[in-house]
């Protein structure tokens, strides 16, 4: 009796291919939804912690050390510092953004390595503060040539835990 030889068309071999295809279909479909939640993980802290106009404080206030020259002292000093309050333009600034934006806000300066970063959270008892300079200090890449860092912090009251901030690196 001569062997039977199953054709693509039969329904056994059909059911294995709808098979096999929704299983690889599946495992696509959970791989791609793993990484893409990984992704949006990343986007949802980073978007938790910077903000516009952090940002545009920080880099006003930088061409403003730049401009007046006062960053050679921050540099030769090599310490962390509270910028605000040091240099009248700095604090005119930082009043202009307090009056219009309605919220509290700071700039610090550190060197760009990272225990000069991890001695910042000495300069500040806000709970959010130290945990984005924890944040850093495990995400910063020390290897690279920048210089100096100016982290700026935007606080919705004084002793608010709902605050912005950006870091600005500088080579």
């Amino acid at each position: 009796m001569p062997k039977k030889i199953y054709k693509i068309g039969s329904s056994g071999f059909m059911l294995a291919e709808v098979i096999i295809s929704s299983t690889l279909i599946s495992i696509i479909l959970v791989t791609l939804f793993i990484l893409l939640n990984r992704l949006n993980l990343k986007y949802e802290l980073r978007e938790k912690y910077y903000d516009i106009d952090t940002a545009y404080l920080t880099g006003e206030v930088n061409n403003l050390l730049i401009n007046d020259g006062s960053i050679n002292t921050f540099i030769s000093n090599k310490e962390s510092t509270l910028v605000s309050g040091e240099i009248t333009s700095i604090k005119t600034l930082e009043e202009s953004y307090e009056s219009s934006l309605k919220v509290k806000a700071r700039t610090y300066f550190s060197l760009y390595n990272e225990n000069d970063i991890t001695a910042l959270k000495d300069k500040n008892n806000n709970k959010t503060f130290g945990d984005y300079i924890d944040y850093l200090g495990r995400n910063l890449d020390f290897s690279l040539e920048f210089k100096y860092v100016i982290v700026g912090e935007m606080c919705q009251r004084e002793d608010s835990d709902i605050c912005h901030y950006y870091t600005l690196k500088v080579r």
